[in-house]
């Protein structure tokens, strides 16, 4: 599954966790928080959204569509 990081990039950057003050932050502003490079909190966006693009696949879900 998602390693802390990932998670973390994922919420800050999407919104997600229910706290609006941290909805939709950039990877500069999300490096900065968790002490990383905008670099690296790019590899973590692009890595934890690979692994759920993996898990949907593996649960026959092709695209959002399917589950919205």
């Amino acid at each position: 599954m998602l390693t802390t990081n990932e998670r973390k990039v994922l919420e800050l950057r999407f919104g997600l966790g229910g706290d609006d003050a941290s909805a939709g932050l950039t990877l500069v502003e999300i490096a900065q928080r968790l002490g990383v490079t905008p670099q690296r909190a790019s590899q973590l966006e692009a890595s934890g959204l690979a692994k759920m693009r993996a898990a949907m696949r593996e649960r026959g879900i092709e695209s959002m569509d399917d589950v919205v």
